[in-house]
C-alpha cells in the first residue's frame, strides 16, 4: 500500500503532498486522549536486512495525519542503539537530529533486565537494579520519558529458560516463546495469523521485583523517566493485582505503571492450535488509571485494514471513552514479518487506528 493509497483509505483526502510528520508539526501541546505510535520492533527483519534507523523513523513520521494534534510516537529497543549501553556522542547527537527532523515523540525505550546473563546463577537484585538504572539514564539521554520494562516477568517457574539452538529464542516451561537476548527476531510461525511468540500462559513475577522497582523510583523521578512494566498477563491475573497493589501502597504511579498488551485480547494461533483470548475488552477499563502506555499488538492485517485476531473496535472505544491519555503503540508480530511485508502491515494497522480514533 502506497502513501497515497493510505491517505485515501484513511481519510478520503488527497494529502499526498503532506510532509512527513506534518500532521503534528504545529502542535505545541499534544492533544489529550489516545495517540498513535509505532514500536520499531515491528520492523525487525527490515532493520536487520534492508533498512537503517533513519528509514524506519521516516516511515513512522509518514504515518502522521494532517491536523491530528500530536507527534507520532516511537518506541525503540536497545538493539537499535549501537554500542548499547554506551552509544557514542556522535550517534546520540544524530538520534536527536533525526527525532527533530521527522517531528517524532520518543515514547518508550525498550528495556530487558537479563537475569540469566551468567551461566550457573541468576543475577542479584543489586545487579538487576544497576541494569535498570543504566537504562533509565540512557532513556533520559535519548529524550524518552518511559522505559518499557520487562523486568518483573520471571522467565520460568523453575529457573532459567532453555536456549533453542536453532534460533536462539528462549522457551520456558510456561510455554513462552521469546526473543533472543539482545532483542532479535521472534521465531517464525508458518501460516499463523495472530501475534507470535507471546505467552500462552502467564509467567510469575520475579521474587525481587518490588525491591528493585522501589529502589529505582527516586532515579526515575529525578530523570523524569517512568518505569512502565509490560504486562502480558490476563487482566484479572493475580500478577496484575499485585502490581496495582504495589502502586497504591508505595504511591508509585506515575513513576511505575503498567503497559497492557493487546495480545491478551487476541485469538492466538500457534503450532496448529487456537487459544481463546485470556481477557475480555471490558476488563481493561478499571485498570486504565494505572496504565502508562499500551502495546496495540497485532498479527497480520487484512487488505481492508482490519485486525483478524484482536477486537480493536471494542478496545479502542473503551480507551477513548475512558479519557485515557497516552500512546497506543503498534507492535506488529505477524507472519508476514518474515516475507518483507512489515512496512505494509504497520501502515494497515495505523489506518485501522486512525479510523477508530476518528482521525479521518
Amino acid at each position: 500500500m502506497t502513501r497515497k493509497e493510505f491517505l485515501q483509505t484513511a481519510a478520503g483526502v488527497a494529502a499526498v503532498t503532506a510532509m512527513p510528520g506534518a500532521g503534528a508539526a504545529a502542535a505545541a501541546t499534544a492533544k489529550k486522549g489516545p495517540k498513535r505510535g509505532v514500536s520499531l520492533f515491528s520492523y525487525t527483519m527490515e532493520f536487520q536486512h534492508r533498512k537503517n534507523l533513519e528509514d524506519l523513523l521516516e516511515h513512522v513520521a509518514d504515518l502522521g495525519a494532517p491536523g491530528q494534534g500530536y507527534k507520532m510516537g516511537v518506541e525503540i529497543l536497545h538493539g537499535h542503539v549501537p554500542g548499547y549501553p554506551n552509544p557514542s556522542t556522535a550517534w546520540v547527537d544524530n538520534w536527536h537530529k533525526l527525532i527533530a527532523k521527522y517531528n517524532l515523540e520518543p515514547v518508550q525505550f525498550g528495556s530487558w533486565i537479563d537475569s540469566n546473563r551468567y551461566f550457573g546463577r541468576e543475577t542479584t537484585a543489586k545487579e538487576e537494579l544497576q541494569s535498570m538504572l543504566q537504562d533509565i539514564e540512557l532513556a533520559s539521554l535519548l529524550g524518552f520519558q518511559r522505559i518499557r520494562s520487562r523486568y518483573a516477568h520471571a522467565p520460568d517457574e523453575n529457573g532459567r529458560p532453555a536456549l533453542n539452538p536453532g534460533g536462539g529464542a528462549m522457551r520456558g516451561r510456561a510455554g513462552m516463546l521469546g526473543p533472543p537476548p539482545g532483542g532479535g527476531p521472534p521465531p517464525a510461525e508458518p501460516g499463523g495469523k495472530g501475534p507470535m511468540w507471546s505467552y500462552m500462559n502467564d509467567p510469575h513475577l520475579k521474587s525481587t521485583w518490588k525491591e528493585v522497582i522501589k529502589a529505582a523510583l527516586p532515579t526515575a523521578e529525578k530523570r523524569n523517566v517512568r518505569i512502565v512494566e509490560e504486562s502480558q498477563y490476563a487482566i484479572k491475573a493475580p500478577q496484575v493485582g499485585e502490581m496495582i497493589e504495589f502502586m497504591e501502597k508505595e504511591k508509585a504511579f506515575p513513576w511505575f505503571a503498567i503497559n497492557p498488551d493487546f495480545v491478551k485480547f487476541a485469538t492466538m494461533r500457534m503450532g496448529g492450535r487456537t487459544s481463546e483470548p485470556g481477557s475480555k475488552p471490558e476488563e481493561l477499563k478499571p485498570i486504565l488509571k494505572y496504565v502508562g502506555c499500551i502495546h496495540a499488538k497485532t498479527g497480520d492485517i487484512s487488505r481492508d485494514c482490519e485486525s483478524e485476531d484482536t477486537p480493536y473496535p471494542e478496545l479502542v472505544k473503551i480507551i477513548k471513552d475512558s479519557g485515557w491519555d497516552g500512546y497506543l503503540i503498534t507492535e506488529y508480530q505477524g507472519s508476514k514479518m518474515f516475507e518483507g511485508q512489515s512496512i505494509h502491515q504497520v501502515r494497515r494497522a495505523q489506518v485501522q487506528l486512525r479510523r477508530l480514533l476518528g482521525e479521518v
